[in-house]
């Protein structure tokens, strides 16, 4: 079960519960693919901006809304698009 990071900027508890409803839903093993523990923290949102080719650098402009998640044990980092995990809404 994911737990929040201990500093930084967190999610809110609303949009916790809605990131760990959809863990349970749809990881059939939730467990590090690494290290094959199971002690996740929902660190929060990673910044990823969206670029029309992978050499330009755009300074704005479209981005993902992404959390990242990160394995208390060994530090793997998996990140999440909370768009179609239903944790946020709109464009």
């Amino acid at each position: 079960m994911p737990q929040r990071y201990p500093r930084g900027v967190y999610l809110t508890d609303a949009q916790q519960a809605a990131l760990i409803a959809h863990i349970n839903r749809t990881w059939p093993d939730s467990s590090c693919d690494r290290c094959r523990h199971n002690d996740w923290m929902a660190v929060g949102y990673v910044s990823m901006t969206v670029t029309p080719s992978p050499s330009t650098v755009v300074g704005g402009g479209p981005s993902l809304p992404t959390a990242a998640l990160v394995c208390k044990f060994c530090g793997n980092t998996r990140l999440i698009n909370l768009k179609i995990a239903g944790v946020v809404t709109g464009a």
